[in-house]
């Protein structure tokens, strides 16, 4: 997983330009304002949106007032500029490509609510998987691809391939730049075979990974008070990431047990029964019960079952039997 970084209004532009750097200039150079000024929802001026992405501040002022004109941004009394209406297609057409966002946001502020945790939806794609929107800090939409999406394959991934079929599942043991062992792949079919049986993942928090709490629950903290900085939900998503790299087997998970709890996981179907989108419940928790455990999951898999059924997918728990 990538390290923790800084300010994406600082450090996103320069990292999109070198991203596109063979693409073509005045096309990055309109993309990157668009990105700042989705990261400033509040406005910025000409001038300082110059500064920030190290345009010349004629071409800014160009670009804007195109952008103007296409009403893809609006200019405000106090010369500010912001995102405009006209950008209301494009997202209705993203709404269209996952339509979970709205009922998503709303079922994922419930279940934060209920659990006392930040909850994330993310979309599954064939080779990653998107953070597309979180409760206590709204949807993730301002900060770049490139923050927002995260590798598939092992230990991550483990709930989107779970219903795979055996070819595929034996693909995605392949993919780690270390192989794994013969023993390790054993028991990652073991895992992926609870994960279908249970409808759900848990992840074990590791004892190196307390240490790291203090810092979560700081930024969380700063979140709600600044509920609009993408660079808050960047480090977080980039922090919550490292969490978790262990999954418990069914077996380890018995009622006398309490054991360290990092997040939980449970897909949501789609119509052909796989996987297309993953609720994540952030607990990190140095001890949960089983029962807590079962609690949790219960309510999860509530919320995963109405995401399902929202697009027209099967109902997500123990009941699901796919592949």
């Amino acid at each position: 997983m990538p390290p923790i970084g800084q300010s994406s209004s600082t450090v996103a532009p320069g990292r999109s330009r070198a991203r596109r750097a063979s693409h073509s200039p005045p096309t990055d150079r309109v993309v990157a304002v668009l990105e700042f000024l989705a990261a400033n929802p509040l406005g910025v001026t000409a001038s300082g949106a110059a500064r920030a992405l190290r345009l010349n501040g004629s071409t800014c002022a160009v670009l804007l007032a195109s952008l103007e004109r296409a009403r893809w941004v609006e200019r405000a009394a106090d010369k500010t500029y912001r995102l405009g209406d006209g950008l209301l297609s494009l997202v209705d057409a993203m709404r269209t490509r996952f339509p979970l966002l709205g009922a998503g946001e709303e079922v994922l502020r419930h279940l934060s609510d209920q659990l006392g945790c930040p909850c994330v939806l993310t979309r599954i794609q064939r080779s990653h998987i998107l953070v597309i929107a979180a409760s206590r800090g709204d949807e993730l939409g301002n900060g770049t691809g490139t923050d927002r999406r995260f590798p598939i394959d092992p230990p991550y991934g483990s709930v989107a391939v779970a219903w795979r079929t055996p070819e595929e599942i034996e693909r995605w043991l392949d993919l780690p730049a270390t192989p794994l062992t013969r023993t390790e792949r054993a028991r990652y079919r073991r895992f992926l075979a609870d994960v279908r049986e249970q409808g759900y993942a848990v992840w074990r928090l590791d004892e190196g990974d307390q240490p790291l709490l203090g810092r979560v629950r700081d930024m969380l903290d700063e979140l709600r008070g600044d509920p609009h900085s993408d660079a808050l939900r960047a480090r977080l998503v980039r922090l919550f990431a490292t969490f978790g790299q262990h999954g418990y087997l069914a077996s380890e998970l018995t009622r006398d047990r309490s054991v360290p709890v990092s997040y939980m996981i449970a897909p949501i179907f789609g119509p052909d029964g796989q996987p297309h989108y993953e609720i994540i419940v952030q607990l990190l928790r140095p001890a949960m019960r089983v029962g807590e455990i079962e609690t949790v999951a219960g309510r999860m898999l509530a919320s995963a079952a109405l995401l399902s059924s929202a697009i027209g997918g099967a109902r997500a728990g123990r009941g699901a039997t796919f592949g």
